[in-house]
């Protein structure tokens, strides 16, 4: 049964792009399980394309190596690389890809808004507000 979701997204965003509709395409890096399938889900159930990782190492080279990336999710504190390098680095990088950093300890989250996080969201957080958050950066990425 699970390849009939992903059958069911791959379709979703290859029909948008061929009449014309844009797919946010989201990339989400959290060493977090729980998080990561917990902020998939409800992306993919609003048409979002998402794409995980747990690391952001692997994260990292995954846009590099994927031209469609809209908005990228990031933890803060992760293991192998944090996601104050990750934005550094998508910022100097790929400066076309929104950043919505997330963190559990607030002290970081204000560092990452200068690092070049355009939105900061406090772990835990609601669905309403991940998607207010989606919402506006999906506007900077349609305009820029």
């Amino acid at each position: 049964m699970q390849w009939v979701s992903w059958f069911r997204q791959f379709v979703k965003f290859w029909i948008g792009d061929i009449l014309g509709k844009m797919t946010m395409r989201v990339l989400i890096i959290d060493d977090e399980a729980v998080i990561l399938e917990m902020i998939c889900k409800m992306l993919a159930k609003e048409g979002c394309d998402v794409l995980v990782n747990p690391n952001g190492v692997e994260g990292l080279r995954l846009i590099r190596d994927e031209s469609k990336i809209d908005i990228l999710i990031t933890d803060i504190i992760m293991s192998e690389k944090e996601g104050m390098e990750i934005i550094h680095e998508i910022e100097r990088d790929f400066s076309h890809i929104r950043i919505l950093a997330i963190s559990g300890k607030l002290k970081y989250l204000p560092i990452a808004k200068v690092m070049g996080a355009d939105l900061t969201l406090d772990k835990p957080f609601s669905k309403q507000e991940l998607f207010s958050a989606i919402h506006q950066l999906s506007k900077y990425s349609l305009t820029s």
